[in-house]
């Protein structure tokens, strides 16, 4: 039986490429009168972060940092070291 917390994240604007990154693994997206409601298990919103390319990030910063802030993320975590 699974317990995963399920999180649900309200952001006012994202770019659509990331709304379809979002909905491609697996997370929820609802529109909403003042934005939009992405929601999905914990784990699914980790993956996601891992997953957005850097030049998404900062082209949707801020709806990036509303995302790392529901699941507790303070940055993103590098997939490479040099």
């Amino acid at each position: 039986m699974d317990s995963e917390e399920t999180v649900r994240v309200r952001v006012r604007e994202a770019p659509e490429e990331l709304l379809s990154l979002l909905r491609k693994l697996g997370l929820s997206i609802a529109r909403t009168e003042d934005g939009y409601e992405v929601r999905g298990p914990k784990s699914q919103f980790l993956k996601a972060l891992h997953h957005i390319p850097p030049k998404m990030a900062i082209l949707a910063r801020e709806t990036v940092e509303e995302l790392r802030r529901a699941v507790g993320v303070e940055r993103p975590r590098l997939s490479y070291r040099r």
